[in-house]
């Protein structure tokens, strides 16, 4: 464990950043770090780090992004007068884990992939307790020890079997206190999706070292999947990244949350503004649960 003694008590054993993967993880998944032959490698870095056409319609650097998301966390935790334990679930690289200052916070991060943690390290600010490197279905924590948990920028919905992703949300109820918040973030609106023309969206971005990254993605509403390729177009070869991402209905997010017990108290659309309910037009979707 990278962290601080007095919080050893929150977890169910002890870890450490070179902590061997979960006996249960599955074969043949996509969201694999991309040593293991997943998408998660240097192409998604790369990727998520475009300059022009975020969210479309604006020019945006990462600079801006990281304020943007981090003050629409902050703004919702303020609103719902969160403090203790906050829990990004997955950290990735630690963009936001580490750019997050609210006064008195004290976050944790977990991430399945090894490499994304090491660079998140790196820049590992003081109020970040620790970096644990597990499977998100299968948390090492105790029940009732975390006040918020964030999952941002479309990192539900990574599972093929339905209960996978129910099981996931179970997880997070049992380690959240009473009253304590999930902020499920996504740049996938579930009222658009079925709108699509054709079923299917295209995006062409202009990524910072000059390459170009060809996003299509294609809607299978029976199996309520987006099955999605990045092609990344370079001077010297072109290589793609293939994933599939669960997107859930508003009446199924509904149905789901009220049997595990929680209460979706909004559904945002945008993470910048906590006051703007989702409609078609949006091009984000936030879903705030909250344990009862």
């Amino acid at each position: 464990m990278v962290g601080r003694e007095e919080y050893s008590h929150i977890f169910v054993r002890q870890i450490t950043l070179n902590l061997h993967m979960n006996p249960q993880f599955p074969k043949n998944e996509w969201w694999k770090p991309a040593n293991e032959g997943g998408f998660f490698g240097n192409n998604y870095i790369l990727g998520d780090e475009w300059y022009d056409r975020y969210l479309n319609d604006r020019l945006m650097t990462r600079k801006n992004r990281i304020f943007r998301e981090t003050s629409g966390i902050s703004d919702i935790v303020k609103r719902h007068q969160l403090n203790g334990l906050f829990l990004f679930c997955p950290c990735g690289n630690g963009r936001l884990l580490n750019s997050f200052k609210m006064i008195n916070s004290k976050l944790i991060g977990i991430d399945l992939n090894f490499n994304y943690l090491y660079h998140a390290n790196k820049t590992k600010q003081k109020n970040v307790l620790s970096l644990i490197n597990s499977d998100m279905r299968y948390l090492p924590f105790k029940d009732n020890v975390f006040s918020m948990i964030a999952n941002m920028w479309t990192s539900f919905g990574y599972f093929s079997q339905h209960e996978d992703n129910v099981h996931l949300l179970k997880e997070w109820y049992r380690i959240l206190n009473q009253n304590g918040l999930v902020i499920i973030h996504s740049n996938i609106n579930p009222i658009q999706v079925g709108h699509w023309d054709g079923g299917r969206r295209q995006k062409r971005i202009t990524l910072s070292n000059g390459g170009i990254l060809e996003i299509t993605e294609t809607f299978d509403v029976r199996n309520e999947k987006i099955w999605g390729v990045w092609e990344f177009v370079g001077k010297q070869k072109t290589e793609y990244n293939q994933y599939a991402i669960t997107v859930w209905s508003i009446e199924k997010w509904k149905a789901v949350a009220q049997k595990i017990g929680y209460e979706i108290v909004n559904i945002l659309g945008s993470i910048q503004d906590i006051d703007k309910s989702l409609s078609m037009e949006d091009e984000e979707c936030v879903i705030l649960l909250q344990k009862r």
